[in-house]
């Protein structure tokens, strides 16, 4: 009975750690006023949720820093190099990629981690990427 109590403990604290490791990227932002858009890739099945008038989530960092959020671009040529400069990777997940724009803004949801830029919380996929 004991290691009953000892197990469904480890369990509860186990869930704990889990959630709060990742509950600030189930709640994306959608910046009204923009200035500087933010874009991503994505596979096909943003395109197809887009259509479908899903809502998408980027996930920003999670699990304090083993994820460090989605991609981030500053413009629709930077996330195309990338794509072609990775295309084999890519592909090695899923076919179809493309540049969407996310709701956030560019110098406010964005930081540097090594060589990129990565969104710094979650944010919703909200058109295919076409600079404005």
């Amino acid at each position: 009975m004991k290691k009953c109590f000892v197990a469904i403990g480890v369990v509860l604290m186990l869930a704990v750690v889990v959630w709060f490791g990742a509950r600030d990227c189930f709640s994306p932002m959608n910046r009204e006023n923009v200035q500087l858009p933010i874009y991503t890739i994505g596979d096909s099945g943003y395109g197809t949720a887009l259509q479908e008038g899903k809502n998408i989530v980027k996930f920003g960092p999670a699990f304090w820093g083993l994820y460090p959020g989605g991609l981030a671009f500053k413009d629709v040529l930077s996330a195309e190099k990338y794509m072609k400069g990775n295309r084999q990777l890519l592909d090695k997940f899923s076919e179809g990629w493309a540049v969407y724009r996310l709701s956030g803004d560019f110098t406010l949801d964005t930081y540097v981690r090594g060589e990129g830029y990565y969104i710094n919380r979650s944010l919703l996929v909200v058109a295919v990427g076409e600079n404005p």
